[in-house]
């Protein structure tokens, strides 16, 4: 029997703008500044910070880390805000850099786009999980660095 557990993330697609090189919390993301840009928060020259927890998941309980996983599916929300958007990566902390073109090819046009990443193309199952158990049910995320997120979902699935 397959588990499926998700966990949902949120944000504004507009949020504050600091001048002082200090974090800017967009509801369950924290953006942070680079220390050669001028403003943080504007979707230029940032890293934006996430966690995704699964304990919260009615299912979790029942997920067993040690099943290899059939998808880890990440659904992303952003607003590219420079042309510079095709050197964007996301990351699970912990695990390389993801460079992929359904990022980097984005317009920067500060429109929303909906995309969505199979984890499992860039990471193999053990090492996602072994991130999982290693902070107890949660996945740090990271984004960098020209565009909002606004909006992260992850969904892991074992193997039949």
């Amino acid at each position: 029997m397959s588990v499926t557990i998700t966990s949902l993330v949120r944000g504004e697609t507009n949020p504050q703008i600091r001048t002082d090189q200090k974090k800017v919390i967009n509801i369950d993301f924290i953006i942070i500044g680079d220390p050669a840009a001028t403003h943080t928060g504007d979707g230029n020259d940032e890293r934006t910070d996430w966690t995704f927890d699964f304990t919260i998941h009615p299912v979790y309980p029942s997920f067993s880390t040690s099943q290899e996983l059939k998808f880890a599916r990440l659904t992303l929300m952003l607003a590219p805000k420079n042309k510079l958007i095709t050197t964007d990566l996301v990351e699970i902390d912990g695990l390389h850099q993801i460079a992929t073109p359904i990022i980097q090819t984005l317009p920067a046009n500060g429109r929303v786009h909906t995309v969505t990443i199979e984890l499992l193309d860039y990471y193999c199952s053990a090492n996602i999980l072994e991130i999982l158990v290693r902070h107890d049910g949660q996945l740090p995320m990271k984004y960098r660095d020209d565009a909002i997120v606004s909006y992260a979902h992850l969904e892991l699935s074992h193997a039949c």
